[in-house]
């Protein structure tokens, strides 16, 4: 969990990866949320709280990067994906650049891993979907996201899925 976020948030990615650097190298790349001051913001509260997260840590031993990526919640949806690329472009080069990563593991169907089909062409790495659950059974269910998400579906290596009914 990050600092200043509630205990709860991130458990199951972080025991993930927490397993996985018992076996490998982990950097973790963590985009978040840049939303501009707005006189109708007040009903972005929750959003403007991502701020105060710091941009590098250590969590368990493992180091994390945190690049904003410009975001309007419920109104620019259709966006977040480019704005994740842009935003996160410059650090994932710095990464690959140091680390020259085996594989690239990316969790949450939209915008992370459309934006990480998006942004192939900076690693030479075998890429990984991790689907959750409500990734895909709540926000990729019908529309442009769905249609969206199945292309990058398409585009990975190997998809692991939670769960048999999500497969």
């Amino acid at each position: 969990e990050p600092a200043g976020w509630p205990p709860e948030y991130g458990v199951f990615n972080k025991q993930q990866f927490v397993a996985l650097a018992a076996h490998a190298r982990v950097r973790v790349l963590a985009p978040g949320p840049w939303l501009p001051r707005l006189p109708m913001s007040r009903y972005w509260n929750r959003w403007h709280s991502f701020a105060a997260v710091p941009r590098h840590e250590t969590i368990d031993g493992i180091e994390v990067s945190r690049p904003r990526y410009a975001m309007l919640p419920k109104i620019g949806r259709k966006w977040d994906a480019g704005a994740y690329v842009v935003g996160t472009r410059p650090t994932l080069r710095r990464l690959v650049q140091a680390e020259r990563p085996d594989c690239v593991l990316a969790t949450w169907a939209y915008p992370d891993i459309v934006a990480t089909v998006r942004l192939r062409s900076e690693f030479q790495a075998p890429i990984v979907a991790k689907l959750h659950g409500s990734d895909i059974n709540e926000h990729a269910v019908a529309g442009w996201c769905r249609r969206v998400v199945a292309d990058a579906l398409r585009e990975w290596e190997a998809v692991i899925c939670v769960s048999a009914g999500l497969r």
